[in-house]
């Protein structure tokens, strides 16, 4: 069997499955609690596969090894941060939100801003900037998809892509969040076998890092540098984008809502950085061994630095090998963009449709899956619009994450001294600096000076306002409820 025909029939088993799961759990979706929270009844290891395999996606499988094989090292000095980033979110926030989500009948993320602060403004604000990087990050997550069915069914880029959102559509739309955390249970289980077996397999087919890294090191001595061939500018702004978009990471803050127990949060914490290292260590493995080939003459130079990892496991890999990790990639792009679908629609009907616009919905539940198709269309559109790698997408919405929702919500779960202007001042700046200057930046009107990252800029400058701002304005009266969820302890252990 060849290796096209092996990879072709995994990724048909793994799409089956997908739908089969989806349609099954259709049946049970009555309620929005049940469609948007899983009915609330997600235990640890659940969530920990679940929460690995949204953050290790196309971003992980795609956009990361092309960013590595385009700067090099200047890369991982920033990917190192990941399994970290997957613990920040946890450790800080997912006890106050479970609570909240009883004490409050929260929902989604702008819920918990609006029971902080009590401000349609800061709320509205906090929900567009939420919207905006869910469409970013999906886009990313569809463009990866792109690549990755051209490259398993031989079709052009834009076909793939609307195959791919199609099928993410159905198990999406029908099963809710419940049919996604299951494939999401299935597709990191199948990534975290798959990733181990591809990380071995790359450094014993190139004899070890140090053959990698003087082939590597032949190519251009830059690409072994701390910070590789990433302008300064770039990488800082990088690191604070991904340092602070870390707090406001929507693969993790809603589903802290779904947790059964509160018992739970003793693992999952500690569970999902083991999974995402587990996920991820194809990550910066094959785009290095990929360069040390390159520079043996094994391996053609790449036009497009997004396709190395397609390229290496359809040039060297071994037909089931590769079949498993071409299955496993477009598991992690499924998995994260039926998330990341979800979390939008709930985003339109909850805080846009019923809490600003006080639109009522006879049936809650179709009036979701019908936002999750008009999300699906305007990612679509942004996927096959833009001009950015993969890569340069993800970091755009963690950016506009961090310098909206992650300001807001870090200093006011955190600190009673937080006031509702300060929020408002730097959710206002955040979205302004994040969203208008990466829309420039993508479609080539304007770009920053030394490759500055805008979300970099929006995040830094979105933390310093709440906090100035709030030292200088009266803090407004919490109710005793929430005064309680913003003093807890944050350690999970022990509760």
């Amino acid at each position: 069997m060849s290796k096209q025909l092996v990879i072709v029939v995994l990724s048909l088993i793994y799409i089956g499955v997908s739908l089969i799961v989806g349609v099954w759990f259709s049946r049970r979706q009555k309620t929005t609690t049940e469609y948007f929270l899983a009915g609330k009844s997600a235990g640890p290891l659940v969530l920990g596969i679940a929460s690995a395999a949204g953050l290790v996606s196309g971003w992980a499988f795609i956009g990361s090894p092309g960013m590595a094989y385009k700067v090099g090292m200047g890369y991982f000095t920033v990917y190192a941060f990941v399994p970290f980033a997957a613990f920040i979110p946890w450790f800080l926030f997912a006890r106050k939100f479970r609570i909240l989500a009883d004490t409050h009948n929260c929902m989604t993320v702008p819920d918990v801003i609006s029971a902080r602060f009590n401000s349609r403004t800061l709320t509205l604000l906090c929900s567009l900037g939420a919207l905006f990087g869910l469409i970013a990050y999906t886009a990313a997550q569809l463009m990866a998809l792109g690549y990755l069915f051209g490259v398993v069914f031989g079709i052009p880029f834009e076909t793939g892509l609307l195959a791919g959102v199609a099928i993410i559509g159905v198990y999406t739309v029908s099963g809710g969040q419940r049919g996604i955390l299951w494939t999401n249970v299935i597709q990191g289980t199948l990534m975290i076998l798959a990733a181990l077996g591809g990380f071995f397999f790359a450094w014993i087919y190139i004899g070890g890092p140090e053959q990698a890294y003087s082939g590597i090191k032949s190519i251009d001595l830059k690409l072994v540098s701390f910070f590789g061939k990433a302008p300064i500018g770039w990488w800082i702004s990088f690191m604070v984008a991904s340092v602070l978009g870390a707090t406001a990471r929507m693969a993790f803050l809603p589903r802290f809502f779904m947790i059964k127990d509160i018992k739970s949060l003793k693992w999952a914490p500690v569970l999902t950085p083991i999974f995402t290292v587990a996920m991820g260590v194809l990550t910066w493995s094959v785009p290095l061994v990929y360069l040390g080939l390159q520079a043996r003459g094994l391996a053609p130079p790449l036009a497009q630095a997004d396709e190395v990892m397609p390229t290496f496991l359809m040039l060297f890999a071994p037909n089931i090998l590769a079949g498993l990790l071409m299955a496993g990639a477009l598991a992690a792009t499924m998995s994260t963009a039926a998330v990341y679908m979800n979390i939008g629609a709930a985003t339109l009907v909850n805080d846009l449709g019923m809490k600003h616009l006080k639109l009522k919905f006879k049936n809650p539940v179709a009036a979701a899956r019908w936002a999750t198709v008009l999300f699906a269309i305007v990612a679509v559109i942004l996927a096959l619009t833009t001009q950015e790698f993969v890569m340069m997408m993800g970091i755009a919405a963690v950016g506009i994450w961090g310098s909206t929702v992650g300001a807001v919500i870090t200093f006011g779960l955190l600190w009673k001294g937080t006031t509702k202007e300060g929020a408002i001042a730097g959710a206002s700046i955040g979205l302004f600096f994040s969203i208008g200057l990466a829309l420039m930046s993508m479609y080539e009107i304007y770009k920053l000076p030394y490759s500055i990252i805008p979300g970099g800029v929006g995040a830094l400058l979105s933390f310093l306002t709440v906090f100035i701002v709030s030292l200088y304005t009266k803090k407004a009266p919490m109710d005793e409820q929430m005064e309680r969820v913003v003093e807890m302890p944050l350690v999970a252990w022990g509760i």
